[in-house]
């Protein structure tokens, strides 16, 4: 039979909680993000180098007008942007650039928001999607939405930046023409 009485080590008492102790902390579970989690993988259709080199100059012949109808629409810099330029002030003028494209050529759509809802509402004709983003899972439903919706697809490998360059802003993931 055991004994009842707390046994004694070193003037403690053992199995009961010591009131000067920190109190134990409960582990929290690890926390998982299944949005970025998927089983399937999009396998993107691979255009040979010549289609690429051949699309991207038809996007640049097609756009080149844009930097002098840019270069129209935009006022000059204002003498508080000189030097460095801080934080917010880099990006009402990322902002200023976008709205510049927008104004130069009103059947673009740009931006991920904007080319989704057109392309849920039936807007597009065609979408240009860049396949070199990190993370990936921001451009994996495209393939299918443009499937679903019967608009033509055009996958581009290591063009974000060549776009970013054709539209005047620093990088270009994805565009659409729209109806």
């Amino acid at each position: 039979m055991a004994d009842s009485k707390p046994r004694r080590v070193q003037g403690k008492e053992i199995g009961t909680p010591d009131p000067k102790a920190a109190p134990l902390k409960k582990s929290k579970p690890p926390s998982f993000k299944h949005a970025f989690d998927s089983p399937f993988t999009v396998h993107w259709v691979s255009l040979s180098e010549e289609n690429r080199i051949a699309i991207l100059e038809k996007l640049h012949s097609f756009f080149g007008t844009f930097k002098r109808a840019a270069a129209q629409i935009s006022a000059a810099p204002d003498e508080s942007e000189k030097g460095t330029p801080s934080a917010p002030k880099r990006k009402a003028r990322r902002r200023r650039q976008i709205s510049d494209v927008r104004k130069a050529f009103p059947e673009l759509c740009l931006g991920f928001n904007e080319l989704n809802k057109c392309l849920e509402t039936d807007q597009l004709r065609l979408l240009v999607v860049c396949k070199d983003v990190t993370p990936p899972a921001l451009i994996q439903h495209f393939p299918v939405a443009a499937f679903l919706k019967r608009v033509p697809l055009c996958p581009l490998a290591n063009a974000t930046v060549q776009l970013g360059k054709l539209f005047g802003v620093k990088s270009v993931v994805a565009f659409g023409v729209k109806v």
